[in-house]
C-alpha cells in the first residue's frame, strides 16, 4: 500500500505542478484526488505497521 500511495502522490503532485505552470485548471479535481489518496494510503500503511508491531509485542510477552 505504501508504494501505491507514493505513486498516487507523485501523480497528483505532478498534475498540480502542471496545472500551476500552464494555468489551465482542467483537471484540478483529479490532481487533488490523487494527492489526497496517496497521502491516505501512506498514512494507512504506517498505521497498519504500528498496529502489527503492537500485536506482535503483545503476543510475544
Amino acid at each position: 500500500m505504501k508504494i501505491a500511495g507514493i505513486i498516487c502522490l507523485v501523480i497528483g503532485v505532478l498534475n498540480l505542478v502542471a496545472i500551476a505552470i500552464t494555468g489551465i485548471p482542467r483537471n484540478l479535481g483529479g490532481a487533488i484526488m490523487f494527492t489526497v489518496l496517496g497521502l491516505f494510503l501512506i498514512s494507512y500503511a504506517a498505521k497498519k505497521k504500528v498496529n502489527q508491531e503492537k500485536k506482535n509485542k503483545f503476543n510475544n510477552n
